[in-house]
């Protein structure tokens, strides 16, 4: 009986059939929703504040009244401090990650990006 709950409780992923229990997986799909959910978060206050700074005017709306030099400037300053804390938060995660598949002995194909 043990074995077929061990059955039921494992899955085939990829061509290769490799098999990790549902734990895992759910595991593994939570941490890159999570990273994605974050990500684009991020990007959409960073889009915002850029458009402030470009518009001078709050959430760019025209019909607003303009923004003042210094708020244009603090709007610009937040939104590439925003962008500066997910870089290194990606970075973080991918060098674990990196570091892990290296001691799994895995080739997860670690290219370099040129941003």
């Amino acid at each position: 009986m043990k074995k077929e709950n061990k059955k039921d409780n494992v899955i085939g992923i990829g061509h290769n059939r490799n098999n990790y229990s549902k734990e895992q997986y759910a595991k593994l799909l939570k941490g890159l929703r999570h990273a994605n959910m974050y990500a684009q978060q991020e990007m959409s206050r960073v889009r915002r504040l850029f458009d402030e700074a470009f518009t001078k005017r709050q959430n760019s709306n025209p019909n607003l009244d303009k923004l003042k030099d210094f708020e244009v400037h603090e709007r610009r300053h937040d939104a590439n401090e925003i962008a500066r804390k997910f870089k290194e938060y990606s970075e973080d995660r991918v060098e674990a990650i990196d570091k892990k598949a290296t001691a799994d002995g895995l080739d997860i194909g670690n290219e370099e990006s040129n941003d």
